[in-house]
């Protein structure tokens, strides 16, 4: 069975031991400014006021849509009420 020596931690040693670096990772690598992105609308940013009623509208359709539903069942309720039956 061969013994490995174990390994120690010499900063001293450790600053001797330098390689050169390449060219190419030194920094001398310059990189391209950021192209526009594709999904940007031409015209800028959206104004404030489409993006406010945009962002209100969905909560105005919920309303319509629980009025609708509550609507119908209140006049189911009202008639069952009338005719002495039960809703369930």
């Amino acid at each position: 069975m061969t013994v490995l020596p174990r390994p120690t931690l010499c900063l001293a040693r450790a600053a001797t031991r330098t390689r050169a670096i390449p060219e190419a990772v030194a920094g001398t690598v310059t990189v391209p400014p950021n192209p526009p992105e594709a999904s940007d609308p031409p015209g800028g940013i959206v104004s404030s006021a489409a993006l406010t009623a945009y962002v209100l509208m969905w909560p105005a359709i919920v309303a319509v849509v629980l009025f609708v539903i509550s609507r119908g069942f209140f006049r189911e309720w009202a008639e069952a009420r009338r005719q002495g039956r039960r809703m369930i």
